[in-house]
Formats: C-alpha cells, structure tokens, sequence
C-alpha cells in the first residue's frame, strides 16, 4: 500500500541522485576548451540544480512519514523532464562543436596536403581558365547528342567492377580524346548518386610548366585523391614522404600513392564516407 509506494519513490530518488552526482562529477573532472567549457557549465549548473531539488523532496517525504505519492512522483517527473531538457540541449550543442571540430581538421589536413605535395591546380579539370589560359587549352565537354556511343561505352567500363583496369582511348591529335576524357572527368566528379567517384584527374598540355612535365602528374593525383579519401589521407599526412615529389616518377608512385593506399586498407573499409571505386 503506502508503505510500498513511499519506498519505490524513495529508492526512485536515491538512484537518480546518485546517477546525478556520478555525471556531476564526470563533467568536473573533464578538461574542455574555452568553447565547450561553456556548454558543461551551463549543463553542470542544471544538473545540480536538480539534485538539490530532489534532495529537499527526499527530506520533506522523511519528515513527513508519509509518501504523498502522486505529488512526489509529479516533481520527480519534472526533475526528468528539466534534466532531459539541459541533456538534449548539451547533446545539440556538443554535435555542433563536433561537426566544426571535423570541418576544420579537414580543412587544416587539406592545407598542409596542398602544401606538402605542390599539385598541379592548372591541371585539375576544376580549374576556372580565363584569358590566355582558356585561349590555349580550350577545354569543353562533348556537344549533346555526340560522341553518344563512347561515352556510354566508357561509363559501362568504369561501373563495371569485372572490366579491366584501364580503358585506352587512343586517335591521332584533334580527334577530340582530351574531350572525351574531360567529360568523363566532370560525370563522375559531379554525379552525387553513382557508385564510382573520380579520384583523381590531370589534363596535360606543353603549354604550361605546371601541366607538362611528368613529375606532377602523381602528386596532383595523390592530392586529389586524399581530398576525396579521409583515411588515405591521413596515412598520407602521417608517412612523411613529402620529400619523394622532387624524386622519380616511380618513387612517388610507391612512397606517395601505394604505400599510404595499402596502409589504409582496413581504415578505409569501415569508413562509410569514402568511395568503395574510384576512377582516375
């Protein structure tokens, strides 16, 4: 009867008061930055306030010797209703910080690659040409409704998980092979629902240093590559092969591209933000 009714809400209060001053005090034995010490103190403060709340409601039932049972139970479901309130806000708070925290590695680890690895930019069908640059290398996509047969030829080959490795185009100059391959680059580097993503991509041309010579054709690659694979690039960041770009094709190959690939293997296979195939 009321007996048995004041002793569940007793024991009610004395586990939620105890589960309180555990987090109470997890919270002050954590060392925060000054953003996010803001957020704890202000989690901590409700946190207490609650405690001492359900503190004066054990020693008035004592007092009492007697369970106003529905009373007690409706305060005690407003200390939840209040300790929820601050976890949710703590919880949105915190994921935010999180969510700011990753974008600024990110951006920081994506800095450092570009420094580090000195692609080419001109290279990257991404880069806006102007002036005497667009003048020279005149790059454009396939006119609609050309070229039509190749192209779905070439997409079949990249989707295809059986087909082989590379897929050769070859003609004679002006035949429209930089065209083709431009278009192919910008489909997957622009299609948000395929399962092949493109790695990496460099437009040659005598033109221009920069896009000339084949030593920065592997480490613009790799470049775009760690842009598109977190894992890969961490490992990359982390090898300390930067010096092996003024090296040998062959060299960069094995120290920049190879090594940090296999190294990520088992990283890359449970991380569901990187592509499974990606197109070069």
């Amino acid at each position: 009867g009321a007996e048995d009714n004041m002793d569940a809400v007793e024991r009610r209060m004395v586990s939620v008061a105890a589960q309180l001053e555990t987090v109470i005090k997890a919270l002050e034995g954590s060392r925060p930055g000054n953003q996010d010490s803001n957020s704890i103190e202000r989690f901590q403060g409700v946190l207490k306030g609650e405690l001492l709340k359900l503190d004066e409601l054990r020693k008035e039932s004592i007092i009492r010797k007697y369970a106003d049972f529905e009373n007690d139970r409706s305060r005690i479901a407003e200390i939840f209703e209040n300790i929820n309130e601050a976890r949710v806000q703590f919880q949105i708070e915190t994921d935010l910080r999180v969510s700011q925290d990753v974008h600024s590695i990110k951006d920081s680890l994506r800095k450092s690659l570009l420094r580090d690895l000195e692609p080419s930019r001109l290279a990257d069908h991404k880069f806006y040409l102007e002036g005497e640059k667009k003048e020279v290398l005149r790059r454009v996509v396939c006119t609609p409704g050309t070229r039509e047969r190749l192209l779905k030829e070439i997409i079949s080959w990249a989707r295809d998980p059986d087909s082989a490795t590379i897929y050769w185009l070859f003609g004679a100059a002006g035949t429209g092979k930089s065209t083709i391959a431009y278009t192919i680059a910008r489909r997957f580097d622009f299609s948000a629902n395929d399962v092949v993503v493109l790695g990496g991509n460099f437009f040659c041309s005598r033109q221009f240093e920069e896009t000339r010579f084949a030593s920065r054709i592997i480490r613009t690659i790799v470049y775009h590559l760690a842009l598109r694979c977190k894992p890969f690039a961490e490992v990359l960041a982390d090898s300390g092969k930067f010096d092996t770009i003024y090296q040998n094709v062959q060299t960069q190959i094995e120290a920049l591209l190879i090594a940090p690939w296999k190294a990520s293997e088992s990283a890359r296979r449970v991380d569901l933000s990187s592509s499974s195939k990606f197109l070069f």
